[in-house]
């Protein structure tokens, strides 16, 4: 199963863990990792990375996103764009990966994400200004 289908799938699990997460109150949030299993109604079964296999309700307010691969050429000049990126050791971020962006982020432009991975960040969506 390709990379970008299982963030796809963390993407949609991170989306959807919060009603999971409030039908348990006294539960800790935790992110899923996974593959997408089946869905049935409401319900996503997810595979985790660790072996185990949750279920995930997810009500019909919850949007779901999924990635699909691209290349440097599919940024064009005025598309938006993140950059996920690792500090190194002399405290530099270091991309690890380019995400694009539809039309719509322009409205997220002044926003920073935390990322998937523990201690790396999404940079803010900014416009491509140059090939």
């Amino acid at each position: 199963m390709s990379t970008n289908f299982k963030l796809g799938v963390l993407f949609a699990a991170l989306l959807s863990s919060a009603a999971v997460f409030a039908q348990a109150p006294a539960a800790t949030p935790e992110r899923i990792r996974g593959d997408v299993v089946s869905l049935k109604g409401d319900m996503l079964m997810v595979h985790r990375l660790g072996g185990d296999v949750v279920m995930v309700d997810v009500k019909p307010e919850v949007g779901i996103s999924a990635l699909q691969a691209a290349t440097l050429a599919d940024a064009k000049v005025g598309t938006y764009v993140g950059t996920p990126a690792m500090t190194n050791r002399e405290g530099k971020l270091i991309a690890t990966s380019m995400i694009i962006f539809p039309e719509a982020a322009e409205l997220l432009s002044n926003l920073v994400y935390e990322s998937v991975r523990r201690h790396s960040y999404l940079t803010h969506p900014a416009p491509v200004l140059r090939p």
